[in-house]
């Protein structure tokens, strides 16, 4: 990540009218675009970035390719008071680690 939170995503190869779409660095599939969005969108795809918070959440696998998968995800999982009880559940463990 840079500095400034954002996500740094490959740049693509140079175009070759030769040639298909550059490949994802990834998975290795051909992408349809040299676009940064289109590209940036199937990473997020292969990579799942966004993670559900609870150690005991129960579905395999808790990730998500956007935030917004991410925050419905937290908020009918775990519901909208999920911050609060996340903070409960860091309290817990450090007061059995003193």
């Amino acid at each position: 990540m840079a500095d400034d939170d954002r996500v740094d995503y490959p740049k693509p190869p140079k175009r070759d009218n030769g040639k298909p779409g550059p490949k994802c660095p990834y998975c290795c599939k051909l992408l349809k675009s040299f676009d940064l969005l289109p590209r940036a969108r199937h990473v997020n795809q292969d990579l799942k970035p966004y993670i559900c918070l609870f150690d005991n959440c129960g579905q395999p696998s808790p990730s998500f390719e956007d935030y917004e998968k991410w925050a419905n995800h937290m908020a009918e999982r775990h519901t909208t008071d999920w911050p609060r009880k996340l903070q409960n559940s860091f309290d817990e463990r450090q007061a059995t680690r003193t």
